[in-house]
């Protein structure tokens, strides 16, 4: 399945080069709608927050957005009143470029922190920028190559309800955690959503997809997801509504597994689905504690079907249940072998769960009694190639 998004009706993308990134990379992205849009908007949860997450906090307050502009290869984060003059410029740039309010224009950055924005550059660059606007699908390719870093790939994914369409372009391959959830998000839709309606929406899609992945559990300063619906008419409403989420948290669901599956060097992505629990918040907590786990996931990367790992992982993560009622099941789409039963051993072919764990993505499925509450969040393998590419990240 391709990860490339389709372009939607009434918005144009753009992907160009400024100068930016040193090796001349197309670092400068940009969404235009053809009119107002509804925006629903979630941020980093990180203290230390990037400047352009602080205007675009600001300007998210309307509830209304009609461009965005994302540069990449540079954070502007930590960087001062310096940074935050940069932020406001770009934005009143693109403002009077796109002729909108310029309170209805979003940043973003991303890249290496505390480096100055090359906002010269930016600016200058602008112009070649907003010409290159189109709302074909070799231009919404080049907006998704525009916001990549250290990404292998771009990432994102679409699909259509109701004859409405729905793309969500996303990047990140590092400091991918479980406050909030990606480096960048951006969901397009010409479905007609109110704003207040698509601002519940995003954070409950948001929370089931960007914020349920885990690679290292590092919150970046520059964390944005950006839903913008622009569609006319009567706003959806009762059943449609829902069918509308449930089509946008599959496709969010998609490209955030893809950031998993990059995840600076992951070999497999790993499924980890708790039920039983008291509440959905307790399997929540557990299931977090078992992604992040170096033990474990230095085990996944090994192929290593250590499943003690995995239930003492979940027995320090505060969430009091029986242990002699849980049960631990690995998966995949071809096999299943249960490992542990109402907390004994179970004798399992080793070699047949080695070569499941080899594949490229399997599942644990951890049951810890009757109750109602579960979750699913995504994990992947912690190995060499992270380790280098991240102590190598700045030299």
């Amino acid at each position: 399945m391709s990860k490339r998004p389709h372009p939607v009706p009434g918005f144009r993308l753009a992907g160009a080069a400024n100068g930016i990134k040193a090796d001349g990379a197309l670092d400068t992205a940009l969404i235009v709608a053809d009119q107002p849009a509804s925006l629903a908007a979630v941020f980093t949860q990180n203290l230390v927050c990037a400047a352009p997450v602080l205007l675009s906090r600001e300007h998210a307050a309307s509830g209304r957005a009609q461009a965005v502009l994302i540069n990449s290869g540079n954070a502007n984060a930590c960087t001062g009143e310096a940074g935050m003059a940069a932020a406001r410029q770009s934005a009143e740039r693109l403002a009077e470029l796109v002729a909108c309010p310029v309170d209805q224009v979003q940043v973003a950055s991303t890249g290496v922190i505390g480096v100055p924005l090359p906002i010269d550059r930016l600016l200058d660059g602008l112009p070649g920028a907003v010409a290159a606007l189109g709302g074909d699908q070799a231009s919404a390719e080049a907006f998704g190559d525009a916001i990549c870093t250290t990404d292998r790939f771009p990432k994102g994914a679409s699909t259509v309800v109701d004859g409405f369409a729905i793309s969500v372009f996303a990047k990140g391959a590092g400091m991918i955690a479980p406050n909030m959830a990606t480096m960048l998000a951006y969901a397009i839709t010409d479905a007609p959503v109110a704003p207040r309606d698509l601002d519940a929406i995003w954070r409950r899609v948001v929370d089931r997809s960007f914020n349920a992945v885990m690679v290292d559990g590092d919150t970046s300063t520059n964390d944005t997801a950006l839903a913008l619906a622009g569609g006319t008419g009567e706003p959806l409403a009762g059943e449609a509504l829902d069918r509308f989420e449930a089509a946008l948290l599959e496709a969010s669901q998609r490209a955030a597994v893809q950031l998993v599956e990059d995840g600076e060097g992951a070999r497999c992505v790993v499924e980890l689905r708790v039920s039983g629990a008291p509440d959905d918040e307790a399997a929540d907590r557990i299931a977090r504690t078992i992604a992040l786990s170096p033990l474990c996931k230095t085990a996944f990367f090994g192929a290593d079907p250590n499943w003690g790992r995995i239930v003492a992982a979940a027995g320090r993560s505060g969430v009091v249940f029986e242990p002699n009622e849980t049960s631990l099941r690995l998966a995949t789409d071809e096999a299943s072998i249960e490992l542990f039963r109402a907390g004994q051993p179970l004798p399992f072919a080793k070699p047949e769960a080695e070569a499941m764990m080899r594949g490229p993505r399997f599942a644990f499925a951890l049951r810890i009694g009757d109750g109602d509450g579960e979750a699913t969040v995504w994990t992947c393998d912690l190995g060499h190639n992270y380790v280098t590419l991240n102590a190598e990240y700045t030299t």
